[in-house]
């Protein structure tokens, strides 16, 4: 029977010692060689991928940002007279602050002297000449209530102007002092009736104390809440930089 040759205790660690010269010295590259040889490709392509993503990431909130009132206000280009839909509304029109816009409303007045008026802030789509101007001639027909619908600068009649959470809330307090101071209507008959994004202008409304009671109709906590809702992608950019949101409309 052949007797085979005994190896010396240190043949492996030279069998591999021999298996990387070969690799280094141009042969068949081994699996471990070929793997650390490849990471540094690997490595520059994901942080190429990652940089593009990055970059894309902050585009989409540069245009976001630039964009979000046109996103959000959109009033209509043609102006509806109120007074198309009947009922004989009254047409009410104030000098803004500057002196260069101009505030609006309609207002139905109810059928008697101390019935509750409803003062209407539509949605982000509407105006007075819309949907305030159906609502009025329906409340006052068929309930007895009067209605004071109030126009967002920017929008149908109060123009020119530039709508915001800060120019709709001034133009919403400036209207209503004039229907209580001017129109001698007590604050106990006002009844803020908010529509979508007009809930967040009765909401503040009531916060400076200028009704007795509230309706919200598709009411929402606050504009943030609602962007993340829409656009998942926006929440851990405003969580970093809340301030993005120009017109944040909180109403929690």
């Amino acid at each position: 029977r052949p007797v085979l040759p005994l190896l010396p205790t240190s043949a492996p660690a030279m069998l591999r010692r021999e298996r990387w010269q070969v690799s280094a010295s141009g042969g068949p590259l081994s699996r471990r060689s070929f793997s650390t040889d490849a990471l540094p490709a690997i490595a520059q392509g994901a942080l190429g991928l990652l940089s593009f993503a990055a970059k894309a990431y902050a585009l989409i909130l540069l245009a976001v940002f630039a964009l979000q009132r046109k996103l959000i206000f959109l009033p209509q280009e043609r102006v509806i007279d109120p007074k198309m839909q009947g009922g004989n509304p009254e047409v009410i029109l104030l000098a803004g602050k500057s002196g260069d816009e101009q505030r609006a409303a309609v207002y139905f007045p109810p059928p008697r002297p101390d019935a509750p008026i409803l003062v209407y802030f539509h949605g982000n789509a509407d105006e007075i000449g819309n949907g305030a101007a159906y609502l009025g001639n329906m409340f006052r027909a068929n309930y007895g209530l009067g209605l004071f619908g109030i126009e967002y600068p920017g929008y149908g009649l109060a123009r020119p102007g530039s709508p915001s959470e800060a120019s709709i809330s001034e133009a919403a307090e400036t209207l209503l002092r004039h229907l209580i101071r001017d129109r001698g209507v007590d604050p106990s008959r006002i009844v803020l009736f908010g529509q979508s994004i007009g809930c967040a202008v009765a909401v503040e409304m009531a916060k400076r104390g200028l009704g007795s009671r509230m309706v919200l109709l598709a009411p929402f906590t606050s504009m943030p809440d609602m962007a993340t809702g829409l656009y998942p992608f926006l929440r851990p950019a405003l969580k970093l930089v809340p301030w993005m949101v120009l017109d944040r409309f909180d109403n929690k």
